[in-house]
């Protein structure tokens, strides 16, 4: 897509879709990382009121493990397998190379990529960018299904009853780590240095880890400051207001 600044941004596509019906939704992620897939997983359930009991995935190295338990399958991480718990669903992840296990998916990841992201789309915030495409994504959902030739979404009503309610309780899909603020009033993290402020050099703080930004907060998790969260390497990030 195009940002604010007029250049051109390589992007990723995580799309959800629900084969009985043809229904799709899709986030647009700066990356492929557990928050990332945290975070567009619960902004479609929201969205849709509704989560599935069983859900198929790619062995993606955010959600599972590389290697297999004794019956072969991929092991969940902990942290994904929290989250699938509190969601209610049943991660089942597709064997590599297998196109055949998920057709309907990567059928729409392409549909989307030529009917959505084609041409670029301007992005000034991610966050409103991913609305406007959950809203375009309803209005696709309105066509007649290819082969029942009723609307998409009529069908989608009929799956809704074969899946839970959305729980209130939402998921703190956050990474907590800690980090010692150097001499000079920064921390590292992924190879970049991220400012925190001279009153804490020397001393611990908890950087709060989401899809595209990094909250600083104290040991009794007050927030400090927040950056922009950075995919480059050997960057230095300073909100001189702190200084």
């Amino acid at each position: 897509f195009i940002n604010k600044n007029e250049s051109s941004i390589k992007a990723h596509e995580l799309v959800l879709t629900f084969p009985a019906s043809n229904v799709g939704y899709c986030q647009i992620t700066y990356s492929e990382t557990m928050e990332a897939l945290l975070e567009s997983l619960q902004t479609m359930f929201i969205h849709t009121g509704v989560v599935p009991t069983k859900i198929w995935f790619d062995q993606m190295s955010s959600a599972c493990i590389r290697t297999k338990d004794k019956y072969g399958d991929a092991i969940p991480t902990e942290r994904f397998l929290r989250f699938a718990t509190h969601y209610g669903f049943e991660p089942v992840f597709c064997n590599p190379n297998s196109g055949n296990e998920k057709g309907n998916v990567e059928n729409k990841v392409g549909y989307f990529r030529n009917n959505i992201f084609i041409p670029f789309i301007k992005c000034d915030d991610l966050k409103s960018t991913n609305k406007e495409v959950l809203s375009t994504c309803d209005t696709d959902n309105l066509k007649d299904h290819y082969k029942h030739q009723v609307p998409q979404i009529e069908l989608f009503e009929q799956e809704k009853s074969l899946m839970h309610t959305i729980t209130k309780a939402s998921f703190d899909t956050a990474k907590y780590e800690k980090r010692r603020v150097n001499k000079y009033g920064h921390i590292t993290f992924n190879k970049c240095m991220y400012s925190v402020s001279p009153r804490y050099i020397k001393e611990y703080v908890w950087v709060k880890i989401m899809a595209n930004s990094l909250s600083i907060l104290t040991e009794t998790y007050s927030e400090i400051t927040i950056h922009k969260r950075s995919f480059s390497k050997g960057e230095t990030y300073t909100n001189w207001i702190d200084f």
